[in-house]
């Protein structure tokens, strides 16, 4: 018997091609670098894990932490926590969404 057959629902994992605005109700994606971009309904996507990168300032929902990302590996990353000096956690990526970086306090003039 094959490993898929005619009627089966898959997912495809794929990356997101374009920035959405609000009122998009389609989402480009791109399944691997060599096929053309395919825009598809919102209703038929899942997000699996958000994209970031070494140094995003990120929340942990399930940890309720705000950190920097310090390193990546498959779909895990190790975070350096902020409220806490030199405390680091292995968080899954699908638990992180990107957080604002804190306003930085205006300098005082020289005088």
């Amino acid at each position: 018997m094959s490993k898929f057959s005619k009627g089966d629902v898959v997912t495809v994992q794929a990356t997101v091609r374009y920035n959405m605005d609000a009122d998009d109700d389609q989402v480009g994606i791109e399944v691997e670098k060599h096929h053309p971009t395919v825009f598809v309904p919102l209703g038929k996507v899942t997000l699996v894990h958000r994209h970031f990168e070494v140094g995003a300032r990120v929340w942990s929902e399930g940890e309720e932490h705000y950190g920097h990302i310090r390193a990546i590996h498959g779909g895990l990353a190790w975070v350096e926590l902020e409220e806490v000096q030199e405390c680091f956690r292995t968080i899954a990526l699908k638990w992180l969404e990107k957080a604002p970086v804190p306003a930085t306090p205006l300098l005082e003039a020289a005088e």
